[in-house]
């Protein structure tokens, strides 16, 4: 193989994984890195007051792969409180969350397609997106160094304090007191 046919193998399979979080390397087929697609709601056992009942119910949604500070959640519906709080990069996709869901403490977080019904908290977080998603609570996003947030629908209250917030698109029932964002 030339050389540059090569790189250009390499770095097409680098973005590839890069882009979907891939959790297997090069060669190798991991079946457990793969979504649960199920249509039952998943048991998260987490109670309103239960710290750690909530973090082991995030650490259970997330998908199984190499990286341990990668959490993926695609495609799940689950019952409960979940906690994310010790992953670099976070992704919830086409996911339908029941119980108040936490994010903090990550680098990149990304919320597409999403349907929580409970609040949405999102605290320190380096880089942060939400879109084309539903919160039947409020969504905080506090700290951090950046969040979009485009064509969500909020039932309560939109709250930034601390983040450079942009946006378009928002549909926000309650209070907005993110300035500028709409």
């Amino acid at each position: 193989m030339s050389r540059a046919l090569c790189a250009l193998f390499v770095a097409g399979t680098l973005a590839l994984g890069l882009t979907a979080c891939a959790a297997t390397g090069p060669g190798v087929v991991d079946d457990a890195a793969q979504p649960d697609q199920t249509s039952a709601p998943v048991p998260t056992s987490a109670g309103a007051d239960d710290a750690s009942a909530a973090a082991q119910a995030g650490s259970s949604l997330c998908q199984a792969g190499r990286e341990a500070d990668v959490c993926v959640i695609e495609a799940q519906d689950a019952e409960g409180d979940v906690t994310l709080d010790a992953y670099r990069i976070v992704k919830i996709l086409d996911s339908s969350l029941r119980g108040v869901v936490t994010i903090s403490g990550a680098q990149q977080v990304v919320v597409q397609g999403a349907t929580i019904a409970g609040d949405l908290m999102l605290t320190q977080n380096a880089g942060l997106v939400v879109k084309d998603s539903t919160v039947s609570g409020s969504v905080t996003a506090s700290g951090g160094e950046h969040a979009t947030l485009v064509a969500n629908t909020v039932a309560g209250d939109l709250t930034c304090d601390g983040a450079r917030v942009d946006g378009n698109k928002n549909d926000v029932a309650g209070a907005n007191a993110c300035a500028g964002l709409r």
